[in-house]
């Protein structure tokens, strides 16, 4: 798209060649050729679309195998697989306001410099459901667009952007970013929609400082990444202010009716918990017991991490999410179904990624295994000091090996679909 918008050539080539039938033949995937040159590895095979994942109606693709042009091995340089980036967000301030309703808006101020000649275009990515009221350059509105349902936000540089120019944009934005959620009459549990779609961002690699205020209703606990400066409640409203030290790839927040449990141990972090209000107690000490089990252990292991404290928060959905001095983690809901021990191995998994992800961060799709693969082996490390660990260690091993070498006949049977290990 910026290519067309900016009306040059750049070699890009799509081809569909061929249909891949499921074993049934009831399913069929089509066979993409594509030469990406922006992508990390231009060259790639793909296979699908198969589902939906939004409702802007755009597909997932299976990747079978990337690489570079061939005149790039022939020069016999060092191939790194990197990402191609247009620009380089250097520093955020973010102002937000968190109605009552649990409407969102905000003002972000981005501070960035150009990594390209010539720019006529430049886009961010932002919550596909973000309205964009405005975007403003020295005082002056530029002209931009952004359709609902789509991630992108475009935006036309009058003058063009120059090479390693640095420029500052406010771009001025609401959506239904937090909604409740589950089925309680009071409904007391809250869901952000994009835990690091909730600001304009470039790129996913670049890492940036970030100044952050929210302003949100007393009655909801918020808890950001960064050092938190002041807080002050005026009315049924407080406003927050927090900090980071440094650079960081990922920001992100978390907001709810939450029961706050201090954890203080000698020579540790200092650690809070965030259950959701009325959750099982039982379930809210078994959480903190693994957080500060698994915390203590690694630390052992590999040293003092980086973070000044971490924030442990609840969140409704079946998943975790690491950021720096922060988790966004499930308590329950499909970890009840999961095998024996991997609900332990699950929460030191995410435990693990303030060194494995965070403070020791990966390049490319190829170093990925030094985030999951180390955090992984962290989580069933802590396992194995549990209570009849061993076995449920050796258990999930044999699960996870039935799953990886179990190739699957269709895209709803189960297994892992060969790929590439390089």
């Amino acid at each position: 798209a910026k290519t067309l918008l900016e009306h040059q050539f750049n070699g890009q080539f799509y081809a569909h060649f061929g249909t891949k039938y499921w074993g049934s033949q009831s399913i069929k995937a089509p066979i993409f050729f594509q030469i990406d040159p922006y992508a990390s590895e231009e060259v790639s095979i793909l296979m699908g679309p198969k589902m939906n994942l939004n409702r802007s109606g755009s597909k997932s693709q299976e990747v079978i195998s990337q690489f570079h042009r061939r005149e790039d091995y022939l020069r016999g340089e060092e191939l790194t697989p990197g990402f191609f980036e247009f620009l380089r967000p250097t520093n955020y301030i973010i102002n937000s306001h968190i109605a009552e309703n649990l409407d969102f808006s905000a003002e972000a101020v981005v501070d960035f410099t150009s990594l390209s000649p010539e720019q006529r275009w430049i886009y961010f990515e932002i919550y596909e459901e973000m309205v964009v009221d405005s975007v403003m350059w020295n005082g002056q509105k530029m002209p931009f667009f952004k359709e609902r349902y789509n991630p992108m936000l475009w935006i036309e540089c009058v003058p063009k952007l120059l090479e390693l120019e640095r420029r500052t944009l406010r771009i001025y934005y609401h959506g239904r970013l937090i909604r409740r959620a589950g089925y309680n009459l009071d409904r007391k549990i809250l869901s952000i929609q994009s835990a690091i779609g909730w600001y304009p961002r470039h790129g996913g690699r670049d890492a940036a400082t970030f100044d952050l205020t929210f302003t949100a209703p007393k009655e909801l606990k918020l808890i950001s990444v960064g050092d938190l400066q002041h807080s002050e409640s005026k009315g049924v409203m407080t406003t927050s202010r927090w900090l980071t030290k440094g650079a960081i790839r990922n920001a992100a927040f978390n907001i709810g009716y939450y029961n706050p449990h201090e954890i203080q141990d000698f020579g540790m972090v200092p650690i809070t918990v965030l259950a959701i209000e009325d959750n099982r107690g039982d379930l809210d000490q078994e959480v903190s017991d693994d957080v500060v089990g698994s915390f203590k252990l690694f630390r052992q292991q590999f040293g003092q991490v980086q973070a000044d404290r971490l924030y442990v928060t609840e969140t409704p959905f079946p998943h975790g999410l690491a950021f720096p001095g922060m988790l966004h983690l499930s308590w329950s809901g499909t970890l009840d179904l999961s095998p024996r021990g991997y609900e332990a191995v699950f929460r030191a998994h995410e435990v693990a990624h303030q060194w494995w992800g965070i403070d020791v961060d990966f390049t490319s799709y190829h170093d990925q295994w030094l985030s999951e693969g180390l955090a992984t082996y962290c989580g069933l490390l802590f396992l194995e000091t549990e209570q009849d660990g061993f076995e449920r260690y050796i258990e999930l091993l044999r699960i996870w090996k039935k799953h990886i070498i179990e190739i699957s006949d269709g895209p709803s049977r189960g297994g892992r679909q060969a790929g590439p290990l390089w």
